[in-house]
């Protein structure tokens, strides 16, 4: 027999997924609010409205900060590169570095390269690429874009799962399905 299988703790090694679906958001605030303080940490919730007060903050901006500076300095670094070293024009009398005509282009590079950061960047830090979870399938879920208040908190145990199945039936869950992984 396995480590994994074996009874710890009063409980067989499982994992699994709990869902429950609340009536009201004031009672999914409540939940996740005492969730939280039983040393639940693995809980995601599905809602028809954006929860912003409890998201966490995005590196995304600093990214695409980072790669428009990158791009503005490394365009450039290019034209001074090519106007001073590699093909020197002496074009009216200017200086090879004649750095105002060289913003524009440099800016121009620098947005590029923001926008590319922002565009491949969010496509990561989205979960764009996951199409399909098996919460997808609970009937709890399908509500959820309408007017659902779900959550689903993974579990490790099946007296862990007990334990948050009772619980969530406490704070007055109108559903509750649980799903082995």
């Amino acid at each position: 027999m396995s480590q994994d299988s074996r009874e710890a703790g009063g409980g067989k090694h499982i994992r699994g997924v709990v869902v429950a679906a609340f009536k009201t958001s004031e009672e999914l605030e409540h939940a996740l609010d005492c969730l939280k303080t039983c040393g639940f940490d693995a809980v995601r919730t599905y809602s028809p409205n954006d929860r912003d007060d409890r998201s966490t903050p995005s590196v995304l901006p600093a990214i695409i900060l980072i790669a428009g500076a990158i791009g503005f300095i490394g365009g450039f670094g290019m034209e001074a590169y090519a106007n001073m070293v590699s093909y020197p024009l002496n074009i009216g009398g200017r200086p090879n570095f004649s750095w105002p005509s060289f913003v524009p282009i440099a800016f121009e590079i620098g947005m590029l390269a923001a926008v590319l950061a922002a565009i491949f960047g969010y496509c990561f830090a989205a979960p764009l690429f996951s199409y399909f979870e098996p919460i997808d399938e609970t009937v709890a879920s399908r509500k959820a874009s309408d007017d659902g208040w779900i959550v689903a908190v993974d579990t490790h145990s099946a007296s862990q799962m007990r334990d948050l199945k009772r619980l969530l039936n406490e704070f007055g869950a109108q559903s509750l399905e649980e799903m082995c992984r």
